[in-house]
């Protein structure tokens, strides 16, 4: 997201979200079949059993978060192996985490897909994340469900991925 040519970042879960569920193009989560795309909560790096297109997508995920995250070592909740976190203090007094890719990401991420039967024929997709600030554990760095796409059972997402040579 942003524009690299001028070297402007978003947050880390926009960049995440562009990634896997970009506004515009061919995306790996709407890549995924219509009917493999069961309503319910899903993780990064979550295998689905019998659904080798949404487990690849959900890999696809995890891959994206992984870029985009770090830990604190000995955190006990976080079940993903990330880098572990670089903190940097700014001059301002706030915090800054990095890992081996940026040096904006997000600490102990929790992140989830969760899709919903909008209408008939018509699935909503939304990106979950949550941050909880290390230093304050009462309060959120990141709070949001704000990234939103939408797949219709007619729109055949995958076949633009699988004959089109795109990306997805």
């Amino acid at each position: 997201m942003g524009s690299p040519e001028y070297r402007v970042e978003s947050s880390a879960e926009q960049e995440v979200s562009q990634e896997i569920l970009p506004q515009e193009g061919p995306s790996v989560l709407l890549g995924v079949p219509y009917e493999a795309m069961a309503p319910g909560v899903y993780t990064p790096g979550q295998v689905i059993p019998g659904n080798p297109h949404l487990t690849e997508a959900l890999e696809e995920f995890e891959a994206a978060m992984y870029k985009h995250s770090c830990h604190f070592v000995g955190n006990p909740k976080l079940t993903l192996e990330w880098d572990e976190c670089k903190v940097v203090t700014l001059g301002n007094g706030e915090k800054q985490y990095g890992n081996f890719f940026k040096d904006s990401v997000m600490p102990d991420p929790y992140a989830e897909l969760r899709v919903e039967q909008f209408q008939p024929n018509l699935l909503k997709l939304t990106l979950y994340y949550e941050v909880v600030d290390p230093d304050n554990p009462g309060q959120f760095l990141v709070n949001t469900a704000d990234w939103v796409s939408y797949r219709h059972a007619d729109s055949k997402y995958e076949e633009e991925c699988r004959f089109i040579n795109k990306n997805c």
